[in-house]
């Protein structure tokens, strides 16, 4: 599917049932994709989570309707809230005001109406960034144990601390070569990240940061996760060794965005694996973004694999 498609059949039936109890599980079954698939493609293209924009979709319906007239308390249950309390605690989170003082002065949040939408992105928005990174290299990857951490995403607008601060990213909190647990001689392209855990109702994700290692057991307070073995389209990005956190969490958001906004749709030949993980694999100067693939049926020679450790 589209997804453009993806998200507009999201958005539809959001508007169409907004008293439901609509969860990131539910629209997952909807568009006939995994919870990771669904989860991934929120996270990468619009940068937020299911269920934020399930709630965005759900406080904008709630606004039309005030905006049209109709009494501040039937608008709250028919939008999918327990509570009028509970709606007025969102609408204010969202907008600034409560319902009420919207309902008299309507302007107020014109403008951040505008600043809510989300837009898949084109072509043009990442000039510079795809050239030489559209033909990915396709290539069998071997299993990877990877040890690390898990970190809680908070807010449910994944953007939220790129924007805030863009030399900041997760990653770049964490050296592990300072730590004794860290393997001597690890290679080049030892560190990775990835993202798990989708929740069934927001489809919010972990974010794991860890590196490669063949140890038995992880180091307290580290979690093991496997990669799994497979095809893989993988994208390459290079960047200056001392220009490394002004440049690449952006780049790496952006290829994202690129990747299940625009390749996969475009990609007749391969389709997108989500019984495994995307991940990020980063060395000196290079990063590599994984993503998990398959052949269609029919195109037993649509993929040029190769051997990668």
């Amino acid at each position: 599917m589209n997804y453009h498609s993806l998200i507009n059949l999201c958005n539809d039936h959001i508007r169409k049932h907004p008293s439901e109890d609509i969860t990131a599980q539910v629209l997952a079954d909807l568009c006939g994709y995994s919870l990771y698939h669904l989860s991934s493609v929120f996270r990468a293209c619009l940068g937020c989570s299911v269920g934020r924009f399930i709630m965005e979709e759900r406080l904008r319906l709630a606004a039309y309707r005030i905006r049209a007239g109709r009494k501040i308390t039937d608008v709250a249950l028919d939008c999918g809230f327990d509570t009028a309390s509970g709606f007025t605690k969102a609408f204010r989170r969202q907008f600034g005001c409560s319902p009420r003082e919207y309902r008299d002065g309507i302007d107020k949040i014109s403008d951040k109406m505008k600043n809510m939408d989300r837009h898949l992105p084109q072509a043009e928005d990442l000039e510079g960034l795809t050239h030489g990174l559209i033909r990915p290299e396709f290539v069998k990857r071997s299993s990877l144990k990877v040890y690390g951490y898990v970190i809680p995403v908070e807010d449910d607008d994944i953007n939220h601390e790129l924007r805030q601060d863009e030399k900041a990213a997760f990653w770049s909190r964490i050296n592990f070569k300072t730590l004794p647990s860290y393997p001597e001689g690890a290679s080049d392209y030892a560190e990775v990240s990835t993202w798990i855990n989708p929740d069934r109702l927001t489809g919010k994700m972990d974010y794991f940061f860890g590196y490669v290692t063949s140890d038995r057991r992880p180091a307290d307070g580290f979690h093991e996760v496997t990669l799994a073995a497979g095809d893989y389209a993988i994208f390459r990005l290079s960047y200056p060794a001392s220009g490394i956190k002004d440049i690449l969490p952006t780049h790496v958001r952006d290829l994202w965005r690129y990747i299940f906004g625009e390749w996969l749709t475009e990609n007749d030949s391969v389709v997108f694996d989500d019984s495994r993980l995307c991940f990020e694999k980063y060395g000196a100067e290079k990063v590599e973004v994984c993503v998990p693939v398959k052949a269609k049926k029919h195109s037993p020679n649509s993929i040029s694999i190769g051997k990668v450790l």
